[in-house]
């Protein structure tokens, strides 16, 4: 074997050398193009995730406002759809939504394990708002509560009663925002996870608008109701006000009109028109929406004596102010009161009376299978609306008979003074319309006229009955 030359194999190890290096230099470049092939796929696949999270967003706010849209009135099935979108969206297995009222809640959506427990473990007293609570600390002070690891909470809220019931079911985290309308917090949406996974701030800030999701459902079934509220006493107002134009003479069928649309506007209830007559109290009319209510039974109480002391009836007349039983199973109710609700199956009761110039003539009487049952504010101007019709019927009537009496005497007048022009040399005609005028005035059986002639009563004049009837009275006299 030749040796090479010194030149050569100095060219030699410098090919070897450019082609190491170009080696190097590929490898290189191939490692940096699978480095940023990976960081690439590792952005994409952050942006599906946000891409797919955003739209889960979207969804669940899509379907919540979908709810708000259709549920008008019914705000219960717009808060069960929000707790479940929410807890769907943060992975959480349990959610509570509370109602804020007075120093209350007026209503509390549970779903799940954990908000389940606290509702059964914890009594309703220590979860007043303002109280050391979770959801009473969120309204009094209208700010959003994270709990991130319950295995190691805040000193400060370690007393919480809750806790150690969502703890025993499962939770690990969890987070309350509170409803705001106007500005003001009206409730609580509390999201419960059964893992270790504090809430992000994007978390904590989508879980607000849920919260504020569920304050546009409460306001807009609200406003819903109190529109079909309103709509409907102002038809029943005009309803009454109908049967009172078209009858002036009769009262009856206002007050059954009255009875009969506060059994239905205020249902479950009876509503009873009772007046004041010869000292008594008489039934007038009754209409129940109460299921088992024996009107039949209830009815045979009257009449009742106007006795303030044993009926609250005769109290609210005297009074001439609304009287409130709310447990008539309570001491002090008057016998005829409890053996009333033990017929007609009621056991909270209000008397509301009537009132004609000062002077009570009459009650509304209003009951309710719920004891400790109340009216509100706007149901008793209601209430105080239909006594004010039952008012005004039995003073048009009044007004109406005594203007067709008045009228009808001027007629019979009337008509008698054109006999007697029409007869100066005879009575008989005159007499005979005195009696015919007598007894269509006075509505009475029949009238006779009689005169003294001499020592002797004389017939001069009747209204025949039969004919055996005035036979005999006319072989009476004189």
């Amino acid at each position: 074997m030749t040796a090479l030359p010194p030149d050569a194999v100095a060219d030699l190890y410098k090919l070897v050398a450019e082609l190491e290096q170009r080696l190097e230099s590929s490898f290189t470049a191939h490692d940096a193009a699978i480095a940023r092939q990976a960081a690439t796929d590792i952005e994409n696949g952050r942006l599906i995730n946000e891409l797919s999270m955003a739209r889960e967003q979207q969804n669940a706010s899509a379907e919540i406002l979908h709810t708000i849209a259709n549920a008008k009135g019914d705000a219960e099935r717009a808060l069960y759809q929000i707790a479940e979108a929410t807890m769907r969206l943060f992975d959480a297995p349990s959610a509570t939504i509370h109602i804020a009222e007075g120093d209350g809640w007026s209503q509390v959506i549970r779903v799940g394990e954990s908000s389940k427990s606290v509702g059964a473990g914890v009594p309703e007293a220590q979860l007043k708002i303002g109280g050391r609570n979770m959801p009473g600390t969120i309204v009094a002070e209208n700010r959003q509560v994270h709990v991130p690891d319950l295995d190691n909470v805040d000193p400060a809220i370690a007393d919480w009663p809750g806790l150690p019931y969502v703890r025993a079911a499962g939770t690990r985290s969890m987070s309350g925002s509170p409803l705001r309308r106007d500005g003001t917090a009206i409730g609580v949406l509390i999201v419960y996870r059964d893992k270790l996974a504090p809430f992000t701030d994007e978390e904590m800030s989508l879980q607000q608008s849920f919260a504020d999701q569920a304050a546009i459902a409460i306001e807009n079934a609200r406003l819903f109701n109190d529109t079909s509220e309103a709509l409907e006493r102002q038809t029943a107002t005009a309803d009454i006000l109908k049967v009172i134009a078209s009858s002036p003479s009769d009262v009856q069928p206002v007050f059954e009109a009255i009875v009969g649309s506060a059994a239905k506007l205020f249902e479950p209830c009876s509503a009873t028109i009772t007046t004041l007559k010869d000292d008594k109290l008489h039934w007038d009319a009754m209409a129940a929406s109460i299921s088992g209510f024996d009107v039949d039974h209830v009815r045979t109480v009257y009449p009742i004596p106007f006795d303030p002391a044993r009926a609250p009836s005769a109290q609210a007349i005297l009074e001439r102010r609304i009287i409130a039983i709310p447990d008539v199973t309570a001491p002090g109710t008057p016998e005829l009161t409890r053996n009333a609700a033990a017929a007609g199956d009621f056991r909270s009761i209000t008397f509301v009376p009537l009132v004609d110039r000062e002077q009570g003539i009459g009650t509304i009487i209003f009951t309710h299978p719920q004891a400790g049952f109340r009216y509100s504010e706007r149901q008793l101007a209601l209430i105080q609306t239909f006594a004010d019709q039952a008012v005004i019927a039995i003073q048009n009537t009044r007004l109406f008979n005594e203007t067709r009496e008045a009228l009808e005497r001027q007629t019979a007048t009337a008509e008698i003074l054109k006999v007697i022009a029409a007869s100066p040399s005879d009575a008989q005609p005159v007499f005979e319309a005195i009696a015919d005028s007598a007894k269509r005035l006075l509505g009475g059986f029949s009238a006779t006229v009689l005169r003294f002639l001499g020592d002797e009563l004389h017939l001069v004049a009747f209204t025949p009955t039969d004919p055996a009837a005035d036979e005999g009275l006319q072989a009476s006299f004189p």
